[in-house]
């Protein structure tokens, strides 16, 4: 894996779980944004299968305490989107460029 350098390299903050309940798990993790973007380089393709999906764990953008629930958020300092399902033929760097200018990762 290629390690990942950026110029302007910041601290994210990230909680990781083992489950979807989020009753274990590394809890709140504050890595580089170039380690977060290295570790994401292998992508862990598992099929539709929920419970393979999770055997890789989950994250949630911030700081969670306690489980996971909007309730328990602290605060986020990153935007996750999920875009398993997108519809054939979208683009989705034309769809997002406009909104963030080039200050996003894909």
């Amino acid at each position: 894996m290629k390690k990942i350098e950026l110029e302007h390299d910041i601290k994210i903050s990230l909680t990781h779980y083992n489950d979807k309940h989020g009753n274990s798990g590394k809890g709140h993790i504050e890595p580089l944004l170039s380690e977060f973007y290295s570790a994401l380089q292998t992508p862990k393709v598992v099929g539709d299968n929920e419970e393979n999906k999770l055997k890789n764990g989950l994250i949630t953008s911030g700081k969670v305490t306690g489980q996971r629930s909007n309730d328990n958020v602290k605060h986020k300092n990153i935007l996750v989107y999920d875009v398993d399902d997108l519809p054939p033929g979208m683009d989705l760097f034309d769809e997002i460029e406009p909104l963030y200018k080039g200050s996003f990762a894909i």
